[in-house]
């Protein structure tokens, strides 16, 4: 009996401080969030060039709702081209918070030592298509991996979005 107290007590004190680490990773306030924020700020704009900037040779974009079991992603260029392709066909005018959620800095330990960051959005999209007059607004939540030159490394995309619908190369 004395056993399963003090294994109790034990287990009481040490449950607090788990918890207490893992909000030291998550904050609402940090620099890899303002790079997200201009980031679709030029999103919006629709300027490749000033698209491009705010990514990292190396980037890649991925859909986090892909059915593909290896999804090989979308690199740079690519990328550059659909945000400029779906920027003129959208006309989205604005990209608002999703009421009540905020982005937030993720940082996992692993990233943690490479200096990298995760920042979570939960966004909507806002603008009527120019061809078919349809209003957008749709959430659209995203995770971005911010390298340490704060460029975005990675941007994994949940909105339902079909290969099909992507300009080819």
């Amino acid at each position: 009996m004395k056993e399963v107290l003090l294994f109790s007590i034990t287990l009481t004190g040490v449950m607090p401080s788990f918890g207490q680490k893992a909000s030291e990773i998550i904050g609402m306030e940090h620099p890899a969030i303002a790079v997200v924020n201009n980031f679709l700020v030029a999103a919006i704009s629709g300027d490749p060039e000033r698209i491009a900037s705010y990514l990292t040779d190396d980037f890649m974009f991925y859909h986090g709702t892909s059915a593909a079991q290896y999804d090989l992603g979308i690199g740079k260029s690519r990328f550059v081209r659909l945000v400029y392709c779906h920027q003129q066909a959208s006309g989205c005018l604005t990209i608002e918070p999703f009421p009540n959620l905020y982005p937030e800095r993720v940082q996992y330990l692993e990233d943690y030592r490479n200096q990298e960051v995760w920042v979570q959005t939960w966004n909507v999209p806002r603008g009527v298509n120019r061809v078919t007059g349809a209003k957008l607004s749709a959430p659209s939540p995203r995770l971005y991996k911010i390298s340490k030159g704060n460029k975005i490394k990675v941007i994994i995309n949940y909105t339902l979005v079909h290969r099909k619908q992507l300009p080819d190369s």
